[in-house]
């Protein structure tokens, strides 16, 4: 396959009628196992106010996304997009659509005032990390902590700190 040129692909919002064929994506590209869901994908309010997900079509095909989101989050509250997906077909990767993609986001956070965009990436995903690196990403100040409660022994309401 040829390179993509940019003239090549559409980038653009994502919409409530993409849920299936980004679905789809997802499990192609995880070998027939797709890690998010119908709901997750409701969940988000495509084209809602909060809504900053975008996808790629190659001839009308969609072949890469990117799921981002306005959140307010810290004390005090601040505005920051939260990307937490992004994805593009294997044929059509290294060829700038991730790159697309992801300028879209950053020149909507810029049209609408929004100052901080974070990404959301696992810690032992090197070639994502590097990807977002590249595009001026840093890592953050911030730790994330979780804790899963389908393995605690007692409910955390009964739990003594």
């Amino acid at each position: 396959m040829g390179t993509i040129t940019k003239e090549k692909t559409n980038i653009r919002r994502m919409l409530r009628s993409d849920i299936d064929a980004v679905i789809s994506l997802m499990g192609k590209i995880g070998e027939g196992e797709s890690s998010i869901g119908r709901q997750d994908l409701v969940t988000i309010n495509m084209g809602g106010p909060l809504d900053f997900s975008f996808i790629c079509e190659v001839d009308r095909t969609i072949v890469g996304f990117v799921l981002a989101r306005l959140e307010y989050l810290g004390i005090p509250f601040v505005q920051i997009c939260c990307i937490n997906a992004i994805a593009v077909k294997r044929e059509y990767q290294r060829q700038g659509i991730g790159s697309q993609l992801l300028n879209k986001v950053l020149d909507l956070c810029y049209a609408e005032g929004i100052s901080k965009a974070r990404a959301f990436i696992d810690k032992d995903d090197f070639e994502l990390e590097s990807f977002f690196k590249e595009l001026g990403f840093m890592p953050s100040n911030i730790l994330s902590y979780d804790v899963n409660f389908e393995y605690l022994e007692v409910k955390p309401s009964t739990r003594q700190l």
